[in-house]
């Protein structure tokens, strides 16, 4: 199955039927029509659902990009002059594509926009502070982070 077949085809419900390889013991899916980050612990054919978490992904101008990737680097903290805002906890999925929090004010106290479940981010996959945290702390460099 090619990349772009496993793109189509993947759902949370067929996850262990694509022979879907991480090269950690994690897995990430997310589905943009639903809005949901899944997180999967195991290996090929053998993935267990840990976690779901409600997500915010990029709006129609900045869309979040679909495809295969793996986590990278990962800080506690960002700020974009350009936009004016930053987050918590982020981890690097591909260029300046991240998870992490809700964005915050230079302050990093002040929360700007608390939306979720529905596409507001510019590119970004927008989490809570707590399951940005999460990921930032339990997922590993390397793990697949599929996004459909």
């Amino acid at each position: 199955m090619t990349s772009g077949q496993l793109i189509q085809a993947i759902t949370s419900n067929n996850i262990n039927t694509l022979n879907i390889e991480s090269l950690t013991s994690h897995l990430i899916y997310v589905s943009l029509a639903d809005q949901i980050t899944y997180v999967y612990k195991g290996n090929m054919n053998n993935w267990d659902k840990i976690k779901s978490f409600t997500c915010s992904t990029g709006i129609n101008e900045e869309k979040t990009p679909t495809g295969i990737f793996d986590v990278r680097e990962r800080g506690e903290w960002f700020f974009s002059d350009k936009f004016k805002q930053g987050g918590k906890y982020w981890s690097q999925i591909t260029g300046d594509i991240l998870f992490h929090s809700l964005p915050f004010a230079q302050d990093k106290t002040t929360i700007l926009d608390y939306t979720l479940k529905k596409p507001s981010s510019h590119g970004c996959i927008r989490l809570t502070v707590e399951d940005a945290k999460w990921i930032y702390s339990n997922i590993p460099k390397g793990s697949k982070v599929i996004i459909k």
